[in-house]
Protein backbone atom coordinates (compact mmCIF):
# COMPACT_ATOMS: atom_id res chain seq x y z
CA UNK A 1 0.00 0.00 0.00
CA UNK A 2 2.68 2.58 0.95
CA UNK A 3 4.50 1.56 -2.57
CA UNK A 4 0.95 2.71 -4.03
CA UNK A 5 0.16 5.67 -2.08
CA UNK A 6 4.30 7.01 -2.61
CA UNK A 7 4.00 6.07 -6.33
CA UNK A 8 0.81 7.42 -7.60
CA UNK A 9 2.30 7.92 -11.18
CA UNK A 10 3.05 4.10 -11.98
CA UNK A 11 0.05 2.92 -11.08
CA UNK A 12 -3.09 3.89 -12.91
CA UNK A 13 -6.68 2.82 -14.69
CA UNK A 14 -6.31 3.01 -18.51
CA UNK A 15 -9.20 2.08 -20.79
CA UNK A 16 -10.72 3.50 -23.93
CA UNK A 17 -13.97 2.51 -22.96
CA UNK A 18 -16.68 5.10 -22.21
CA UNK A 19 -17.87 4.11 -19.49
CA UNK A 20 -20.65 6.42 -18.89
CA UNK A 21 -22.00 5.39 -22.20
CA UNK A 22 -21.82 1.87 -21.40
CA UNK A 23 -23.99 2.11 -18.09
CA UNK A 24 -26.57 4.54 -19.53
CA UNK A 25 -26.76 1.64 -22.16
CA UNK A 26 -27.17 -0.70 -19.44
CA UNK A 27 -29.38 1.15 -17.34
CA UNK A 28 -32.87 -1.56 -17.99
CA UNK A 29 -30.17 -4.94 -17.65
CA UNK A 30 -31.83 -7.21 -15.15
CA UNK A 31 -29.34 -8.16 -13.21
CA UNK A 32 -28.08 -4.55 -11.87
CA UNK A 33 -25.65 -5.23 -9.50
CA UNK A 34 -23.67 -6.99 -11.87
CA UNK A 35 -23.40 -4.38 -14.03
CA UNK A 36 -22.52 -2.12 -11.12
CA UNK A 37 -19.50 -4.76 -10.49
CA UNK A 38 -18.12 -4.74 -13.74
CA UNK A 39 -18.22 -0.82 -14.54
CA UNK A 40 -16.86 -0.37 -10.60
CA UNK A 41 -14.00 -2.66 -12.45
CA UNK A 42 -13.92 -0.52 -15.06
CA UNK A 43 -13.23 3.01 -12.97
CA UNK A 44 -11.03 1.59 -10.13
CA UNK A 45 -9.80 -1.90 -12.00
CA UNK A 46 -10.41 -5.13 -11.82
CA UNK A 47 -9.74 -8.11 -9.46
CA UNK A 48 -8.72 -11.11 -10.86
CA UNK A 49 -10.53 -13.43 -7.33
CA UNK A 50 -6.71 -13.73 -6.20
CA UNK A 51 -5.85 -13.71 -2.68
CA UNK A 52 -2.36 -12.62 -2.72
CA UNK A 53 -2.09 -12.79 1.15
CA UNK A 54 0.43 -15.60 0.55
CA UNK A 55 2.43 -15.95 4.48
CA UNK A 56 5.30 -17.86 2.36
CA UNK A 57 5.60 -15.25 -0.63
CA UNK A 58 8.42 -13.14 -0.22
CA UNK A 59 7.38 -9.25 -0.29
CA UNK A 60 9.37 -8.70 -3.20
CA UNK A 61 9.42 -10.89 -5.63
CA UNK A 62 11.90 -11.42 -9.21
CA UNK A 63 10.74 -13.53 -11.47
CA UNK A 64 12.10 -12.04 -14.74
CA UNK A 65 15.28 -13.79 -16.66
CA UNK A 66 17.43 -11.94 -19.07
CA UNK A 67 16.84 -10.86 -22.43
CA UNK A 68 16.78 -13.25 -25.41
CA UNK A 69 19.70 -14.60 -27.49
CA UNK A 70 18.29 -13.00 -31.07
CA UNK A 71 18.67 -10.33 -31.76
CA UNK A 72 15.28 -9.93 -33.39
CA UNK A 73 13.48 -11.02 -30.21
CA UNK A 74 14.73 -7.81 -28.32
CA UNK A 75 14.11 -5.51 -30.79
CA UNK A 76 10.47 -7.45 -31.06
CA UNK A 77 9.87 -6.86 -27.19
CA UNK A 78 11.38 -3.28 -27.22
CA UNK A 79 8.59 -2.55 -29.94
CA UNK A 80 5.87 -4.23 -28.06
CA UNK A 81 6.97 -2.23 -24.71
CA UNK A 82 6.72 1.04 -26.99
CA UNK A 83 3.81 0.12 -28.54
CA UNK A 84 1.87 -0.76 -24.75
CA UNK A 85 3.27 2.72 -23.22
CA UNK A 86 1.54 4.75 -26.45
CA UNK A 87 -1.59 3.07 -25.25
CA UNK A 88 -0.80 4.35 -21.44
CA UNK A 89 -0.72 0.39 -20.54
CA UNK A 90 2.79 0.93 -19.34
CA UNK A 91 4.66 3.84 -17.99
CA UNK A 92 7.73 3.58 -19.14
CA UNK A 93 10.87 1.85 -17.02
CA UNK A 94 11.06 3.56 -13.52
CA UNK A 95 14.40 1.83 -12.62
CA UNK A 96 16.53 -1.16 -11.99
CA UNK A 97 15.38 -1.67 -8.69
CA UNK A 98 11.58 -3.75 -7.13
CA UNK A 99 9.67 -1.69 -5.15
CA UNK A 100 8.27 -3.55 -1.65
CA UNK A 101 5.02 -5.38 -3.25
CA UNK A 102 5.99 -5.76 -6.54
CA UNK A 103 6.01 -9.21 -8.79
CA UNK A 104 8.40 -9.08 -11.83
CA UNK A 105 6.81 -11.69 -14.21
CA UNK A 106 8.83 -14.09 -16.46
CA UNK A 107 8.25 -12.20 -20.28
CA UNK A 108 9.87 -14.09 -23.42
CA UNK A 109 9.15 -13.96 -27.02
CA UNK A 110 7.12 -17.04 -28.97
CA UNK A 111 6.71 -17.41 -32.62
CA UNK A 112 3.02 -17.54 -33.39
CA UNK A 113 1.56 -20.91 -34.78
CA UNK A 114 1.99 -21.17 -38.32
CA UNK A 115 3.15 -17.26 -38.81
CA UNK A 116 6.29 -15.85 -39.00
CA UNK A 117 4.93 -13.04 -36.66
CA UNK A 118 6.19 -12.83 -32.89
CA UNK A 119 4.32 -12.36 -29.81
CA UNK A 120 5.13 -11.22 -26.41
CA UNK A 121 4.31 -13.53 -23.55
CA UNK A 122 3.76 -12.64 -20.32
CA UNK A 123 4.06 -15.62 -17.77
CA UNK A 124 2.08 -15.57 -15.01
CA UNK A 125 2.23 -19.66 -14.89
CA UNK A 126 6.41 -19.23 -13.91
CA UNK A 127 8.56 -19.74 -11.04
CA UNK A 128 8.29 -21.11 -7.64
CA UNK A 129 5.82 -17.95 -6.61
CA UNK A 130 3.71 -17.89 -10.10
CA UNK A 131 1.54 -15.04 -9.71
CA UNK A 132 -1.63 -17.77 -10.98
CA UNK A 133 -1.32 -19.88 -7.55
CA UNK A 134 -2.82 -17.17 -5.97
CA UNK A 135 -6.01 -17.77 -7.67
CA UNK A 136 -7.85 -20.60 -6.80
CA UNK A 137 -9.48 -22.61 -9.92
CA UNK A 138 -12.50 -23.07 -8.11
CA UNK A 139 -14.05 -19.32 -8.52
CA UNK A 140 -12.73 -19.04 -12.02
CA UNK A 141 -14.59 -22.52 -13.52
CA UNK A 142 -17.39 -20.86 -14.94
CA UNK A 143 -16.37 -18.84 -17.52
CA UNK A 144 -16.47 -21.11 -20.57
CA UNK A 145 -15.14 -19.63 -23.59
CA UNK A 146 -17.81 -19.24 -27.05
CA UNK A 147 -17.00 -22.09 -29.22
CA UNK A 148 -18.39 -23.56 -32.57
CA UNK A 149 -21.13 -25.79 -31.13
CA UNK A 150 -22.33 -22.57 -29.72
CA UNK A 151 -22.32 -20.64 -33.34
CA UNK A 152 -23.38 -23.65 -34.96
CA UNK A 153 -26.75 -24.12 -32.34
CA UNK A 154 -27.46 -20.35 -33.48
CA UNK A 155 -27.47 -20.63 -37.13
CA UNK A 156 -29.45 -23.66 -37.00
CA UNK A 157 -32.36 -21.05 -34.69
CA UNK A 158 -31.84 -19.11 -37.42
CA UNK A 159 -32.73 -20.96 -39.77
CA UNK A 160 -35.52 -22.67 -38.50
CA UNK A 161 -37.17 -19.36 -38.63
CA UNK A 162 -35.76 -17.51 -41.47
CA UNK A 163 -34.84 -20.45 -43.93
CA UNK A 164 -34.90 -18.69 -47.01
CA UNK A 165 -32.70 -15.66 -45.75
CA UNK A 166 -29.13 -15.42 -47.33
CA UNK A 167 -26.14 -15.33 -44.19
CA UNK A 168 -22.62 -13.57 -44.37
CA UNK A 169 -20.49 -15.01 -41.76
CA UNK A 170 -17.39 -12.80 -40.61
CA UNK A 171 -14.60 -13.02 -38.04
CA UNK A 172 -14.65 -9.47 -35.91
CA UNK A 173 -10.81 -9.19 -34.63
CA UNK A 174 -10.87 -7.24 -31.31
CA UNK A 175 -7.58 -5.96 -31.36
CA UNK A 176 -5.98 -6.69 -27.58
CA UNK A 177 -9.48 -7.09 -26.15
CA UNK A 178 -8.01 -8.32 -22.61
CA UNK A 179 -5.75 -5.26 -22.24
CA UNK A 180 -9.01 -2.61 -22.86
CA UNK A 181 -9.98 -3.78 -19.14
CA UNK A 182 -7.90 -2.30 -16.79
CA UNK A 183 -6.57 -3.89 -13.52
CA UNK A 184 -6.60 -2.51 -9.88
CA UNK A 185 -3.23 -0.86 -8.36
CA UNK A 186 -3.13 -4.11 -6.25
CA UNK A 187 -3.12 -6.18 -8.90
CA UNK A 188 -0.81 -3.99 -11.28
CA UNK A 189 2.11 -3.94 -8.66
CA UNK A 190 1.96 -7.87 -9.45
CA UNK A 191 2.15 -7.17 -12.88
CA UNK A 192 5.77 -6.20 -13.55
CA UNK A 193 7.70 -6.52 -16.94
CA UNK A 194 11.00 -6.14 -17.48
CA UNK A 195 13.27 -5.60 -20.22
CA UNK A 196 17.11 -5.74 -20.39
CA UNK A 197 17.42 -4.92 -16.53
CA UNK A 198 14.80 -1.82 -16.85
CA UNK A 199 11.27 -2.44 -14.86
CA UNK A 200 7.65 -1.58 -15.79
CA UNK A 201 3.88 -1.86 -14.94
CA UNK A 202 1.51 -3.70 -16.57
CA UNK A 203 -1.43 -1.66 -15.95
CA UNK A 204 -4.04 -3.73 -17.81
CA UNK A 205 -5.37 -7.28 -17.91
CA UNK A 206 -3.25 -9.71 -18.99
CA UNK A 207 -3.88 -12.39 -21.19
CA UNK A 208 -1.77 -14.66 -19.56
CA UNK A 209 -3.90 -14.64 -15.84
CA UNK A 210 -6.15 -17.39 -14.79
CA UNK A 211 -8.90 -14.40 -14.20
CA UNK A 212 -7.82 -13.09 -17.34
CA UNK A 213 -10.85 -14.29 -19.29
CA UNK A 214 -13.46 -14.40 -16.27
CA UNK A 215 -13.24 -10.53 -16.72
CA UNK A 216 -13.26 -9.82 -19.84
CA UNK A 217 -16.19 -12.36 -20.35
CA UNK A 218 -17.97 -10.41 -17.77
CA UNK A 219 -17.34 -7.59 -20.06
CA UNK A 220 -17.82 -8.88 -23.17
CA UNK A 221 -21.19 -10.39 -21.92
CA UNK A 222 -22.61 -6.74 -21.12
CA UNK A 223 -21.39 -5.85 -24.17
CA UNK A 224 -23.49 -8.47 -26.32
CA UNK A 225 -26.51 -8.05 -23.72
CA UNK A 226 -26.11 -3.99 -25.04
CA UNK A 227 -26.04 -5.75 -29.04
CA UNK A 228 -29.21 -7.80 -28.60
CA UNK A 229 -31.43 -5.93 -26.43
CA UNK A 230 -30.73 -1.75 -27.10
CA UNK A 231 -29.67 -1.97 -30.43
CA UNK A 232 -31.60 -5.32 -31.67
CA UNK A 233 -28.68 -6.56 -33.64
CA UNK A 234 -30.19 -9.99 -32.94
Amino acid sequence: MKTIKDNPNLFKIVTPIDINKFEELLALHPNYPFVESVCRGLYGGFWPWADTQHEMYPCIIDESLGMPQKKEEVDFLWVQHDHECSRGRFLGPFGQDLLPGMHALLIHVVHKLHLEKLRMVINQSAGPFLLNSMISRGDIKDFPLDNMRHLGARLLAHHRTNPNQHLVIFKLDIAEAYQLLPMHPLWQIKQIITINGEHDVDRNNCFGGCGSVGIYISFDGLVTWIAKKVKMIL
